[in-house]
């Protein structure tokens, strides 16, 4: 098992990302803190009165919270002193964290720290000698000599374990401790912590001198239960970030041979060498798998190229996307792709593009292949009027009236004809797009095979309404802006507007559980795992953010134990599987 000394330094720098310039919350925490930290400095102080005063910071990261509670601790022992007539203290300050964390930024802010503290101190006469030490290692291990220390302070550092826990395998689909994790996985998670705090709190024994005083302040939770959403909340909406991501990312491998197909056909029909390619990918989101296509796509398109090309490629969400983190990725994805394919292959030059692709996004004639993946079955509205006509639904179900049906199908043909006008401008003549999204395979739109997820989640909804925890109003004004097509009405769409010739539409499926698509064909079997989990975090974590602002915070966690509870209670009944849509289209 890897230790964290190995794998868990802070962000360092001062980049947009640093730990530095991301503090502001433990700064916060430190700050509330204080009052208890000031009480325990000061009587330490008033206690011994000692000449020299030994002062640790376990855990410091880098950044300006680490000087700012050492500037404090040092201020408060001044005026005590100063106020009790007592004589000047020298200090000796040693900073601590693992050997990765950036010490170089505290070092070279130090003489800066010294200035400021002598200025704020002027009025007492000054501050007496401080001598700085960074000092690299775990503080679950022994840092400094025998009852060297006469104050230590932790901020945020202790509830990180010194490994993760030994036999947590069946934590499947987790990356922390939630309410579906085994009860083993509970208990390794609090023996490791069991282990290592005991072992911190012997070593720090060993250090302070009698009488001196530590003040330490953690992440923690209230209550006894260790799966309460106060100690694991950041986790948990990470972990559905993930889950969606894996959902994604099954739904681009399936719909790979045909961006493939497109590919070669895009380079075998042009006649002159190619010089620059231009690259959009439309509803890119962040993460792993927009730069995982990017690079696909052109090694892929390398195989058809003998000489370097120039990559000019679009990376297209909405404005509140968090395109920094893509532009962040690039130089390391750069390198990586340099390392599997040699330098040689050409320049790349990448450009985020906000904005809604229910609209021109590029210049006439500029691009040569676009690539979409699962972004097309959500409208670029809820159709007008549902909440009037749909009442006690939040999708298409088969309570929906067929006015209901209808409204969701014509804001359907109106957002995929504006979406192929859109791009009819915008790709040359012979350029190729791959469109992958959710559909359904029947032409029936009200049949459970394209909207079971948001049906049992409607289930989940009124079940909360039927008990008085959510306003019936607010449920019928609640639709999600979503609508899964069928093979045909994509097609329909295609053709009535023209400008396209359909290549391939391949009809697949991802099963529930995502971690079994490669099982597709067998018989169904009643044993779900943890794959309920799975395929409900993907749902929440793309319902959750139009929820919230509709419901409010306060329902959304009983809401989806609910829809947990549903899930797997069907997944165990029957084999459920969403339903792709790839197609590949030429432009004439």
């Amino acid at each position: 098992m890897e230790e964290v000394i190995e794998m868990l330094p802070m962000n360092g720098g001062v980049g947009d990302t640093s730990y530095a310039n991301n503090s502001f919350f433990q700064q916060k925490i430190m700050s509330m803190s204080w009052p208890m930290t000031k009480e325990a400095i000061t009587k330490l102080y008033c206690t011994k009165f000692p000449r020299k005063l030994a002062i640790a910071d376990l855990g410091c990261s880098s950044g300006p919270n680490t000087l700012t509670i050492v500037s404090n601790l040092i201020k408060q022992v001044e005026t005590t002193r100063h106020q009790l007539h007592k004589g000047s203290v020298e200090y000796q300050i040693f900073l601590n964290d693992l050997h990765a964390n950036d010490f170089n930024s505290i070092f070279t802010s130090l003489p800066n720290f010294h200035q400021n503290l002598d200025s704020q101190m002027a009025n007492i006469g000054g501050v007496g000698p401080c001598f700085f030490v960074g000092v690299p290692g775990s503080f679950y291990g022994r840092l400094f000599p025998s009852e060297s220390l006469h104050f230590v302070h932790s901020s945020y550092s202790l509830h990180w374990l010194s490994q993760v826990p030994e036999g947590v395998e069946s934590n499947k689909g987790n990356i922390f401790i939630f309410d579906t994790s085994p009860k083993e996985v509970q208990e390794a998670y609090h023996n490791q912590f069991q282990k290592d705090f005991s072992t911190f709190l012997k070593c720090r024994a060993e250090e302070l001198v009698i009488g001196g005083r530590m003040v330490i302040t953690s992440s923690a939770r209230t209550c006894k239960d260790r799966l309460d959403k106060e100690c694991c909340y950041a986790w948990l909406f990470l972990n559905l970030a993930l889950h969606d991501l894996v959902a994604q990312q099954k739904a681009t491998s399936i719909a790979w041979p045909v961006i493939k197909k497109a590919i070669e056909g895009l380079c075998s029909e042009n006649n002159n060498p190619m010089t620059t390619l231009t690259i959009a990918d439309l509803g890119c989101s962040s993460g792993p798998n927009t730069l995982t296509i990017v690079s696909n796509l052109i090694k892929q398109f390398q195989l058809h190229n003998n000489k370097p090309i120039q990559y000019q490629i679009f990376f297209n969400d909405l404005p509140s996307n968090d395109f920094n983190s893509i532009f962040i990725s690039l130089q390391n994805f750069l390198e990586d792709l340099k390392n599997q394919i040699g330098a040689d292959f050409g320049t790349c030059f990448f450009n985020g593009v906000p904005g809604s692709f229910y609209g021109r996004l590029f210049p006439n004639k500029s691009l040569h292949f676009v690539h979409s993946c699962y972004s097309l079955q959500w409208l670029s509205q809820v159709p007008r009027e549902m909440e009037i006509i749909n009442k006690g639904s939040i999708f298409i179900d088969n309570k929906s009236p067929k006015n209901v049906i209808e409204g969701y199908y014509k804001q359907f043909q109106k957002d995929f004809s504006l979406f192929l006008k859109c791009r009819e401008e915008e790709v040359v003549s012979g350029g190729r797009m791959v469109v992958t999204l959710v559909g359904r395979t029947d032409e029936y739109p009200s049949n459970q095979d394209y909207c079971y997820a948001f049906t049992l989640l409607n289930l989940a909804l009124n079940g909360m309404v039927a008990e008085g925890i959510v306003e019936e109003e607010k449920v019928d004004r609640f639709n999600i802006p979503n609508f899964m097509p069928s093979p045909k009405e994509i097609k329909d769409e295609v053709l009535k507007e023209g400008s396209f010739i359909i290549n391939e539409l391949k009809v697949s499926s991802i099963d529930w559980n995502f971690y079994n698509t490669e099982l597709e064909g067998t018989k169904h079997t009643s044993f779900v795992g943890n794959s309920y989990n799975n395929i409900a975090k993907c749902i929440r974590s793309v319902t959750e953010p139009l929820m919230i602002p509709h419901f409010g915070e306060a329902i959304v966690e009983e809401l989806f134990y609910r829809y947990n509870k549903i899930v797997k209670d069907e997944m165990s009944k029957k084999r459920i599987e969403f339903t792709n849509l790839t197609i590949s289209l030429t432009r004439i």
